[in-house]
């Protein structure tokens, strides 16, 4: 009677705590995947393209990788997505209209504007095509990455050329963006602004703007307008990421860019969004929009991870077993629990720094019950831990369910746990102490 009350409060114990996060983070359901471009545009001069589209450049570093993570879903009726671009510079470059080295490139180059287009695919078929336009912003190379939101979306102008009833069932059922070509990109030295003035005037700093074929601008399909493109909040993950004045684009269109929408300044007082206007269809990130930069310091799991530590004081005082407990992603924690002379359980809950304020990783938190027992009537005993992982991901908090295996090591009054998460991976470790004899 008495083991089915305690098994009973640690099921509520549980409940409760992912219910905390649970409303903390009230999300979408999102779809992801991810879009590379590699080897570009070596690739393409080995197929025996000539240098001419490139021969007036200032600048270009050839690209190792070009990724673009993306995730999808439907938020208040309404279609959102997210985005995060990074890149990796490659062994060659274009400098002042010759291909050159790497190393002959100035320091401090930045992408500062990108166009990529890739097909949609559902059920393996192509069924339409998308743009992805974000510009007026300075992204370094990895490990510096650059997330950016899509506004006001609608599924009317969602695509290129399908209607809005269709457009909704690609983002319920689900699909996928395949074959990415590079329309446009740009890059800029960046040049820091708290440089000593210097005797011999320097020359403006080199940018480009690469546009291999000046009719990708006049692309009509359906007549429809097409959603404005702005970019979201400029934080990049675990770091900043410098910006510099966009240099201004020689390019041709077939539809005039709206003057206060391209101004970088402008965009910075409106909370870092540079809008553009084009014919084609174009969608980028929703589930963040409408939050406060302010908010992004905040430390979100910190109510969960209080009300973690409680659940674990009151199995404490019940059980009277208490210890540490740490996880390879979040080594700060405790654990309480019972013991028995044939089996035994711990309710383990850890976060890492970032949770405490300390840190520039994002906040993570696992809590865990991890029940052993004595299956070969041995001091070490197999186990088995069920649990709730939350990480921080922007402004949102991502939940999964975690499943680990490990052994518990009963060595009089002391205990060593060891284990291995199969969800999340990472190593997790505990020592706790008996005060009660079993």
């Amino acid at each position: 009677m008495r083991r089915s009350r305690v098994l009973g409060l640690w099921v509520i114990l549980a409940t409760g705590l992912a219910g905390t996060l649970h409303a903390q983070v009230p999300e979408p359901t999102l779809r992801r995947g991810v879009l590379h471009v590699m080897d570009w545009p070596a690739a393409l001069l080995a197929e025996g393209r000539t240098l001419e589209p490139w021969a007036g450049l200032d600048l270009l570093p050839f690209l190792d990788t070009l990724a673009l993570e993306y995730a999808y879903g439907v938020e208040a009726g309404r279609p959102a997505m997210t985005f995060t671009l990074w890149w990796v510079p490659g062994d060659e470059a274009i400098l002042d209209g010759r291909r050159v080295p790497a190393d002959r490139l100035p320091a401090g180059v930045r992408l500062t504007a990108l166009d990529l287009r890739a097909g949609v695919y559902a059920g393996g078929r192509r069924v339409t095509e998308l743009v992805v336009s974000v510009d007026s912003f300075a992204l370094e190379p990895a490990p510096f990455v650059y997330r950016f939101d899509g506004l006001d979306l609608d599924w009317a102008t969602l695509f290129a050329d399908v209607p809005a009833d269709t457009a909704r069932w690609l983002f319920e059922t689900g699909f996928e963006l395949r074959e990415p070509e590079i329309l446009r990109i740009a890059f800029a030295e960046h040049v820091p602004p708290e440089r000593e003035p210097e005797v011999v005037p320097r020359p403006p700093a080199r940018t480009t703007v690469y546009i291999p074929d000046r009719t990708i601008w006049i692309v009509i399909r359906t007549g429809r307008p097409y959603p404005r493109v702005a970019t979201g909040p400029r934080r990049p993950r675990g770091d900043t990421i410098g910006r510099t004045d966009p240099a201004p684009s020689d390019r041709t269109r077939s539809r005039p860019r709206d003057d206060a929408d391209d101004d970088p300044d402008e965009g910075e007082k409106k909370g870092g969004h540079a809008g553009r206007d084009g014919k084609r269809g174009g969608l980028l990130d929703g589930p963040g929009k409408g939050k406060k930069d302010d908010d992004d310091d905040d430390e979100q799991l910190l109510p969960a991870a209080l009300a973690g530590a409680a659940a674990v004081g009151l199995i404490a005082v019940a059980g009277g077993t208490a210890g540490y407990f740490g996880h390879e992603r979040a080594p700060i924690g405790l654990a309480s629990g019972f013991v028995r002379p044939r089996w035994g359980g711990l309710l383990q809950v850890a976060v890492n720094g970032a949770v405490l304020g300390a840190g520039d990783e994002p906040e993570r938190l696992v809590g865990t019950l991890f029940f052993f027992f004595d299956a070969f009537d041995a001091p070490v005993q197999p186990g088995v831990g069920l649990g709730i992982w939350a990480e921080e991901d922007g402004d949102d908090i991502h939940l999964t369910s975690t499943l680990s295996l490990g052994a518990v090591a009963r060595l009089g009054f002391v205990l060593v746990q060891g284990g291995y998460d199969l969800v999340e991976g990472g190593v997790q470790f505990g020592l706790a102490f008996t005060f009660r004899r079993p």
